[in-house]
């Protein structure tokens, strides 16, 4: 079978870690070379760049609409990508370990195969709107990546997309997006703030996961959930530890699986900030259950914004996150602090208001 001896051949081709080049007799009927470089006959299609390519910045002839299956493997001397402007398609792996530590997409690209940027040295990527669907591990493993946006109009986060980014700082969950999937963002240690949009129904299994190591630990500290979420998967952020404030939209608490989908440190920790006339309904739900410090809120029609105020109770006081004035009101109305601290004591517990940065709160001690 030709199909299955050129696959054979072209894992041998991008297996060879020295290989610099790939030549091509001028009467193959099926094949070319350009600079030693493998396509088909007819130049659409780029199937193999040899593993040890000198070049740090790749330019594709013109005419190329397609990239194949694991065309860019263990090219670690590329460091820069431009995709032609009339490319259609890449396929899986195409640029499974390669160096590259930036890539500009085109208008035109509506797929991203499994794993097809996995291992590579990318610092930053904006994927285009156009791109309607991502499979699984597009971006896992890519240790370098500090910031990601995603198109809104994208509507999943698929599995494991940006599995093991551990640098990973700055990321979107796309505006349309109905779920986000399992392992995602598993191991991306350095996301401090999670903001769930309106749309998603479902956090799988360890989305937001975090291995325990001495050298890293999750750093997440504040969760925005959208008011579609109904269900969040078994150990969704387990390890997770320093999670200091929850804030759901929804009035119906969220399933969570029976195993847990945080640490007992967040359970004892994290202020809950849920609608005021859901409260109750929260504190006696399973797994949500077993969180000390609750809150609750006005709930608006909007839903989710971005929150500025963000506070936890701690022995008998309200502490706050950030900057600017606070003021810290008894049930009754009496001022009991106003001024910018980080910490104010109350005299005893009870509820109280308090206001910052334009947002006001209900808090039960």
């Amino acid at each position: 079978d030709s199909a299955l001896i050129f696959q054979l051949l072209k894992k041998f081709l991008a297996d060879s870690n020295n290989l610099k080049r790939i030549d091509v007799a001028s009467a193959n009927p099926r094949f070319v070379s350009i600079n030693g470089v493998l396509y088909d006959r007819d130049m659409t299609t780029l199937l193999c760049v040899p593993a040890n390519y000198e070049n740090q910045l790749f330019e594709f002839p013109k005419g190329v609409k397609h990239i194949g299956a694991n065309a860019f493997f263990n090219c670690r001397n590329m460091r820069e990508v431009v995709l032609p402007d009339d490319l259609e398609s890449m396929g899986d792996e195409a640029f499974y370990y390669c160096g590259i530590f930036r890539v500009i997409f085109p208008a035109t690209l509506t797929h991203l195969p499994i794993n097809c940027f996995a291992y590579t040295a990318l610092t930053d990527v904006v994927v285009p709107s156009t791109v309607t669907s991502m499979d699984g591990g597009v971006f896992s493993n890519c240790q370098s990546l500090v910031s990601a946006q995603l198109p809104d109009e994208l509507p999943y986060v698929a599995p494991s997309t940006f599995f093991n980014c551990v640098n990973l700082e700055k990321v979107n969950i796309p505006h349309d997006a109905e779920v986000v999937g399992y392992n995602s963002f598993n191991n991306c240690y350095k996301l401090t703030k999670v903001v769930i949009p309106n749309k998603v129904r479902e956090i799988e299994y360890r989305a937001y996961g975090c291995n325990f190591n001495p050298y890293n630990h999750g750093t997440l500290d504040t969760l925005i959930l959208g008011k579609s979420l109904t269900t969040i998967g078994s150990n969704a952020f387990v390890g997770q530890n320093m999670i200091n404030y929850i804030k759901s939209y929804n009035t119906v608490p969220p399933v969570v699986d029976e195993e847990g989908a945080w640490t007992s440190t967040a359970h004892n920790k994290a202020m809950v900030c849920v609608p005021q006339q859901s409260l109750q309904t929260y504190k006696s739900a399973s797994i949500w259950s077993l969180f000390k410090n609750w809150s609750d809120f006005i709930l608006d029609v909007n839903g989710v914004s971005e929150d500025n105020l963000q506070y936890r109770t701690s022995e008998g006081a309200i502490e706050f996150q950030g900057e600017g004035l606070i003021e810290v009101y008894s049930i009754s109305g009496t001022c009991i602090y106003r001024g910018q601290a980080t910490r104010v004591e109350v005299p005893a517990k009870g509820v109280y208001i308090i206001r910052a940065g334009g947002q006001t709160a209900k808090v039960i001690l």
